[in-house]
This record gives structure tokens, C-alpha cells and sequence, in this order.
């Protein structure tokens, strides 16, 4: 395991990608840091230069322990197929189970170790997206991209007109979909 101390300088210049900590006393991330904000008297104050004043004269002792480069999460692509043919292996059935599961056709997947999601009907909301996946035949490249789109403006108009569903993130209608057994992933190109 790589502390995140010594990814960070690669999080910023190989993908962009800004860390914001908040933290006290350790000094382990001063010469990583772009800005420092100290709180004092619930005052946020910029405190950047009496930080690089600590590091030249303290400099880390630390071994950076990041001897790879970064890897990124290569995309992948979803099987449409699979998806219908759980629906169509025998009842048509997408339903919550309360919050902690969602029944898609036979299969029951667990949703329990999904904290952000609020209310069953976030996870009818869920097995309805993935539904509206499942009506095009084939591979679909990016999934998340997919669902992103039908979240966007009236989401819930290709959806039934039950009245129990909330919209979810498309961060919780991925993570459902990658616990679900049935549902088949592939390297995307």
C-alpha cells in the first residue's frame, strides 16, 4: 500500500487531480502542498509561506514509497445481453427490498455495503436504469457515461409512473451494477 503522501505529486501532474486534506499535527504533507490553510479562531488564514519556512528548514525525512508509476481504472464495457436475458430468465420482476437489496429478475443483489444510498426508492430507481441499459442490443462502451445521460433533465420520463422513485447518483447506479453477479464486464476500447 503507497501512502498518499507520495501520490499525490502524481495525482496533480499525471491526472489533474486535485487533494484537498484536513488534518492536524503531522507535517508529512507540508512539502507536497500547494497552499496551507490553518484555522485559527474558526478563521480560515493562509499560512503557505510559514510552511515552506518549516520545510527548508525541516526537511522530510521521509522515503517516498511510490517507485510506480500511477495507475488509472481502465474503462470497461457492459454486456446489454446479460442484463435482458436476467429479466427474461424467467419473472420479469425490478423491485428494492428495502434499501440494503434490489431484486432484477431472479437475481437478488446486495446493496448493503452501499452507504450513500438514502431510500428503496433510489433502489427502484436503480433496477429501472438498468433496464432502460438492457433495451439495446450488444456491448455498451461506457456505462457510466449512459447512465450520466438518462440522470440528466427528466430522468424519470422513460421511467414506470409508480411514484416510488428517487433519482440516485450515477456513482451508486455503477457501484449496484458491479455488485451484481450476473452482469458482465469487459475491457472497453
Amino acid at each position: 500500500i503507497t501512502p498518499l503522501v507520495d501520490r499525490i505529486g502524481q495525482l496533480r501532474d499525471e491526472l489533474d487531480i486535485s487533494t484537498i486534506i484536513v488534518m492536524g499535527g503531522s507535517g508529512d504533507y507540508l512539502d507536497v502542498a500547494n497552499t496551507v490553510i490553518q484555522m485559527h479562531d474558526y478563521q480560515a488564514v493562509d499560512v503557505t509561506e510559514k510552511a515552506k519556512q518549516v520545510i527548508a528548514q525541516h526537511p522530510t525525512q521521509r522515503h517516498n514509497e511510490s517507485e510506480e508509476s500511477l495507475q488509472t481504472f481502465r474503462p470497461r464495457a457492459l454486456n446489454r445481453v446479460a442484463l435482458m436475458n436476467i429479466l427474461t430468465d424467467g419473472k420479469f420482476r425490478v423491485s428494492a427490498k428495502g434499501k440494503d437489496s434490489l431484486r432484477f429478475g431472479k437475481e437478488f443483489t446486495n446493496l448493503s455495503a452501499l452507504e450513500q444510498i438514502e431510500s428503496a426508492d433510489e433502489v427502484n430507481a436503480i433496477g429501472w436504469l438498468w433496464f432502460q441499459l438492457a433495451q439495446l442490443p450488444g456491448w455498451c462502451n461506457n456505462p457510466a457515461k449512459e447512465i450520466e445521460e438518462m440522470l440528466s433533465g427528466e430522468w424519470h420520463a422513460s421511467l414506470p409512473k409508480q411514484g416510488d422513485l428517487a433519482k440516485p447518483r450515477t456513482l451508486d447506479v455503477m457501484a449496484a451494477l458491479n455488485r451484481m453477479r450476473k452482469s458482465q464486464f469487459k475491457p472497453s476500447h
